[in-house]
């Protein structure tokens, strides 16, 4: 009986920091010194990377392409109705990806894996707060791994 009050206790305690932690991606509310709901009128040296219809994605020169002396690939900023509402990191190689998940996983917490798209994605974990989500998934056979911060339309 002891045993089962310690676990359910030691769960509460992995649920409620988990909480916090996601709780971390609200309070944010963005990436580095960028904001969700920005309008692109304020965003300094940009360059058009694609866009259909409202939606626009694009790339800051200025950016720096490494989080914690991880490198990325590129950081692609998308605009809905000129907006910000998407920031998406691509980083080289499964292990630099995996250890870049690893540095998330410490400010945000574990996540939870998601099954639903294991044809496209060989590892997909999502995080998801009440105003802002966040997902990681790799893709083996391209050796990359995709980051991707979004708001969430409530």
């Amino acid at each position: 009986m002891r045993s089962v009050v310690v676990f359910i206790m030691l769960l509460s305690l992995k649920l409620s920091v988990q909480g916090q932690s996601v709780e971390r991606l609200d309070k944010r509310y963005g990436f580095r010194d960028v904001t969700f709901g920005t309008h692109l009128k304020f965003f300094r040296r940009i360059k058009l990377d694609s866009q259909e219809g409202d939606d626009k994605n694009y790339r800051r020169v200025t950016d720096k392409l490494s989080i914690n002396g991880m490198p990325l690939t590129e950081i692609v900023y998308g605009f809905y109705k000129n907006r910000l509402t998407h920031i998406y990191l691509t980083s080289p190689g499964i292990e630099n990806s995996r250890q870049l998940l690893q540095f998330f996983q410490g400010i945000y917490g574990e996540g939870e894996r998601v099954y639903d798209e294991t044809e496209e994605f060989d590892n997909m974990i999502e995080w998801m707060g009440k105003k802002v989500g966040f997902t990681y998934s790799e893709v083996a056979s391209k050796k990359e791994g995709f980051f991707h911060f979004f708001v969430i339309d409530k």
